[in-house]
């Protein structure tokens, strides 16, 4: 086939599979749609597809053609973190105060404090756990690093489906989950910065840390305030919003990314701050431009291409126990590590308990970490399958958990529209 006949078969099978089986009324029931997007990826990857059926693998996604679905699928990711950004009301979290901090940083430290305890546990009884770089410190760090996750993308995509996004409560979890991939990133920064080199590792975490803090005082302090006043402007004059704005936008965007990048904090990070920092007089103004693309055409991209990168065998023994041990663990240090101290501050625990429930989404978020520990040697081969599998169960779970106790009275919409659900307490 030539190029463009392989990319179109590509795009019809990645955006319409995970539909029709998505559409199946049972599964329609039980899950969101992006639960069975990164299923899908993961099916159509080597764990599944190219077991049974190499040579259909290969014909279907040769690697040739990865590159350039790669391109969409980053195009894809930076475009919902910056709408998921949109979404977050800073005014609302400010408001929490000290209440935000405290169980924003609980919600990742917790749990990531608790992944290290119990990799120091496994490491006398399943010696075959640590990649070949690992010591035992670095080991256990970043098993608390997976622990720690919570994907904010895949839990943007979660609650917009419920419609969740259009309540405090969804919103309040956002802002949880951009502490959280921030704190990831800078300690999975550190982990890095320190392997075969410790004294300069300090030394570049300081660094990461001071240059962060610059960028999101920069952000908050001159590219908020500028945007406020240019786009306020722009409503006021007599042509109103137009296509350059949505170019100012966008270069905002795409220069955000590319300074987290640059800082070793990940794009997705500076794509959510753009999107935060764009005024919210043009919120519905952006979304009813970006939305349905980025959600129904372009968002499955960057789902089912990251799970083609998934290789496990699901029928190891070792994988099998250490998974079960880990989503038991990993699940209890999320879920109590943002409850707990939700209560504490002041909220029900119905709602404390929804939010934890929220924050243990761990996604497609856990299979890039996962993926840049195993590739520094840090995690073998059987714990990356293990925690692969503990990503996807999570995922799953979210839902089911976060949504216990409430009323459904239609199914996921795939087009975003509020899905009416009310509390029966």
């Amino acid at each position: 086939m030539t190029p463009i006949l392989l990319f179109l078969g590509q795009a019809l099978v990645l955006i319409v599979l995970p539909f029709a089986i998505w559409s199946i009324p049972l599964i329609r029931r039980a899950m969101p749609l992006v639960v069975v997007q990164i299923v899908a990826g993961v099916a159509l990857g080597p764990s599944l597809l190219g077991r049974l059926a190499p040579e259909a693998a290969t014909f279907l996604l040769p690697p040739s053609s990865l590159a350039g679905l790669s391109g969409l699928s980053s195009l894809a990711v930076l475009l919902f973190a910056f709408m998921t950004g949109l979404h977050l009301d800073l005014g609302e979290i400010a408001r929490q105060g000290r209440a935000f901090l405290t169980v924003g940083l609980a919600s990742m430290l917790v749990p990531f404090l608790a992944g290290i305890g119990f990799a120091a546990a496994m490491l006398d009884s399943m010696p075959y756990l640590p990649g070949p770089h690992a010591t035992d410190a670095t080991f256990a760090i970043g098993i608390g690093l997976c622990f720690g996750v919570t994907a904010l993308p895949v839990l943007g995509a979660v609650l917009r489906e419920t419609g969740l996004i259009r309540t405090e409560l969804g919103r309040t979890a956002l802002g949880y989950a951009a502490l959280n991939d921030m704190l990831l990133w800078v300690l999975t920064a550190a982990l890095l910065a320190t392997l075969g080199a410790p004294d300069e590792g300090i030394g570049a975490f300081a660094t990461l840390l001071f240059l962060s803090a610059a960028y999101f005082a920069l952000m908050a302090t001159v590219v908020r305030p500028l945007l406020e006043r240019l786009f306020r402007q722009a409503a006021a004059g007599p042509g109103g919003l137009h296509d350059a704005h949505m170019a100012l936008a966008a270069a905002v965007l795409l220069a955000s990314a590319f300074a987290t990048e640059a800082l070793g904090l990940h794009y997705l990070i500076g794509a959510f701050a753009a999107g935060v920092a764009m005024p919210k007089s043009v919120v519905a103004w952006m979304t009813a431009r970006l939305e349905v693309v980025t959600v129904v055409v372009l968002m499955p991209f960057f789902f089912i291409v990251t799970g083609l990168k998934v290789s496990f065998d699901a029928t190891s023994g070792p994988v099998l126990i250490f998974f079960l041990l880990s989503t038991i663990v990993a699940m209890a240090g999320k879920v109590l590590g943002t409850a707990v101290p939700a209560r504490m501050t002041g909220r029900s625990w119905t709602e404390a308990l929804r939010l934890g429930s929220l924050m243990q989404c761990k996604g497609l978020m856990e299979v890039i970490i996962l993926t840049v520990l195993r590739d520094a040697g840090i995690i073998s081969d059987v714990c990356f399958s293990a925690l692969i599998l503990v990503a996807l169960v999570t995922t799953a779970l979210t839902v089911p958990m976060a949504t216990a106790g409430l009323r459904r009275k239609a199914p996921f919409q795939p087009n975003g529209a509020p899905v009416p659900i009310q509390p029966t307490e």
